[in-house]
Protein backbone atom coordinates (compact mmCIF):
# COMPACT_ATOMS: atom_id res chain seq x y z
CA UNK A 1 0.00 0.00 0.00
CA UNK A 2 1.06 3.65 -0.51
CA UNK A 3 2.67 5.70 1.69
CA UNK A 4 -0.18 8.34 0.94
CA UNK A 5 -3.49 8.42 0.67
CA UNK A 6 -5.30 9.00 -2.47
CA UNK A 7 -8.02 11.48 -2.64
CA UNK A 8 -10.63 8.77 -2.21
CA UNK A 9 -8.60 7.24 1.09
CA UNK A 10 -8.65 10.85 2.28
CA UNK A 11 -12.66 11.56 1.35
CA UNK A 12 -13.43 7.98 3.32
CA UNK A 13 -11.47 9.65 6.32
CA UNK A 14 -13.78 12.59 6.04
CA UNK A 15 -16.98 10.64 5.83
CA UNK A 16 -15.60 8.52 8.96
CA UNK A 17 -15.69 11.39 11.03
CA UNK A 18 -19.42 12.30 10.08
CA UNK A 19 -20.36 8.63 10.43
CA UNK A 20 -18.92 9.55 14.21
CA UNK A 21 -20.67 12.67 14.51
CA UNK A 22 -24.15 11.33 13.08
CA UNK A 23 -23.90 8.30 14.87
CA UNK A 24 -22.62 9.93 18.27
CA UNK A 25 -20.45 7.50 18.67
CA UNK A 26 -16.29 7.60 19.61
CA UNK A 27 -15.34 4.76 17.68
CA UNK A 28 -16.57 3.26 14.81
CA UNK A 29 -15.17 -0.31 13.51
CA UNK A 30 -14.33 -0.34 9.62
CA UNK A 31 -17.76 -3.35 9.41
CA UNK A 32 -20.19 -0.89 10.82
CA UNK A 33 -18.68 2.11 9.00
CA UNK A 34 -19.00 -0.09 6.07
CA UNK A 35 -22.38 -0.99 6.25
CA UNK A 36 -23.00 3.24 7.43
CA UNK A 37 -22.26 3.48 3.86
CA UNK A 38 -24.36 1.11 2.23
CA UNK A 39 -20.92 -1.11 1.71
CA UNK A 40 -20.24 -4.11 2.09
CA UNK A 41 -17.09 -4.61 4.37
CA UNK A 42 -14.72 -6.46 2.52
CA UNK A 43 -15.21 -3.67 -0.75
CA UNK A 44 -14.60 -1.21 2.16
CA UNK A 45 -10.89 -2.86 2.73
CA UNK A 46 -10.16 -3.24 -0.68
CA UNK A 47 -11.05 1.18 -1.19
CA UNK A 48 -9.50 1.93 2.30
CA UNK A 49 -6.57 0.31 1.53
CA UNK A 50 -6.34 1.73 -1.90
CA UNK A 51 -7.04 -1.52 -3.89
CA UNK A 52 -9.54 -0.71 -6.30
CA UNK A 53 -12.15 2.21 -5.95
CA UNK A 54 -16.13 1.66 -6.27
CA UNK A 55 -17.55 1.30 -9.62
CA UNK A 56 -20.15 3.56 -10.83
CA UNK A 57 -23.06 1.57 -9.54
CA UNK A 58 -21.39 1.77 -6.27
CA UNK A 59 -20.74 5.08 -6.27
CA UNK A 60 -24.27 5.89 -6.82
CA UNK A 61 -25.54 3.20 -4.14
CA UNK A 62 -23.19 5.24 -1.46
CA UNK A 63 -24.23 8.81 -2.73
CA UNK A 64 -27.97 7.93 -1.97
CA UNK A 65 -27.13 6.39 1.57
CA UNK A 66 -25.15 9.12 2.01
CA UNK A 67 -28.14 11.85 1.26
CA UNK A 68 -30.35 9.61 3.54
CA UNK A 69 -27.97 10.02 6.35
CA UNK A 70 -28.46 14.07 6.09
CA UNK A 71 -24.78 14.54 4.47
CA UNK A 72 -25.23 17.57 3.03
CA UNK A 73 -22.50 17.27 -0.30
CA UNK A 74 -23.52 13.97 -0.61
CA UNK A 75 -23.00 14.00 -4.23
CA UNK A 76 -19.11 15.13 -4.13
CA UNK A 77 -18.46 11.16 -4.34
CA UNK A 78 -18.73 11.65 -8.33
CA UNK A 79 -15.72 14.07 -8.08
CA UNK A 80 -13.63 12.33 -5.86
CA UNK A 81 -13.75 9.21 -8.22
CA UNK A 82 -14.18 11.26 -11.44
CA UNK A 83 -17.32 10.38 -12.32
CA UNK A 84 -20.06 12.70 -14.07
CA UNK A 85 -22.70 13.31 -11.07
CA UNK A 86 -25.56 11.22 -10.82
CA UNK A 87 -28.49 12.99 -10.10
CA UNK A 88 -30.35 11.20 -7.33
CA UNK A 89 -33.17 12.02 -4.96
CA UNK A 90 -31.51 11.71 -1.44
CA UNK A 91 -34.47 11.33 0.83
CA UNK A 92 -38.00 9.89 0.04
CA UNK A 93 -39.36 13.41 -0.05
CA UNK A 94 -36.97 14.65 -2.71
CA UNK A 95 -37.37 11.67 -4.83
CA UNK A 96 -41.55 12.29 -4.43
CA UNK A 97 -40.36 16.20 -5.86
CA UNK A 98 -38.77 14.99 -8.80
CA UNK A 99 -41.25 12.81 -9.61
CA UNK A 100 -43.95 14.96 -9.92
CA UNK A 101 -41.87 18.05 -10.49
CA UNK A 102 -43.70 18.67 -14.16
CA UNK A 103 -46.67 17.81 -12.64
CA UNK A 104 -46.39 21.49 -10.60
CA UNK A 105 -47.32 24.56 -12.04
CA UNK A 106 -44.74 26.85 -13.80
CA UNK A 107 -44.56 29.75 -11.90
CA UNK A 108 -44.67 26.98 -8.49
CA UNK A 109 -41.01 25.52 -9.86
CA UNK A 110 -39.53 29.08 -10.57
CA UNK A 111 -40.50 30.01 -6.57
CA UNK A 112 -38.75 26.69 -5.88
CA UNK A 113 -35.67 27.17 -7.48
CA UNK A 114 -34.94 30.85 -6.90
CA UNK A 115 -35.79 29.75 -3.23
CA UNK A 116 -32.26 27.33 -3.48
CA UNK A 117 -30.75 29.67 -5.71
CA UNK A 118 -30.88 31.95 -2.67
CA UNK A 119 -30.33 29.51 -0.14
CA UNK A 120 -27.02 28.61 -2.04
CA UNK A 121 -25.65 32.06 -2.46
CA UNK A 122 -25.78 32.70 1.40
CA UNK A 123 -24.04 28.98 2.06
Amino acid sequence: MPDELNEFQEYLNELYEICRAKTKRRNVSDNQFALWLGAKPSAYNHWINGYRKPDLISAIRISQTLGRHGVKDYMRIFDVLGYKRVYIAPTPDAEYLMEFWFDLPEDMRNEIEATIKQLRSKG
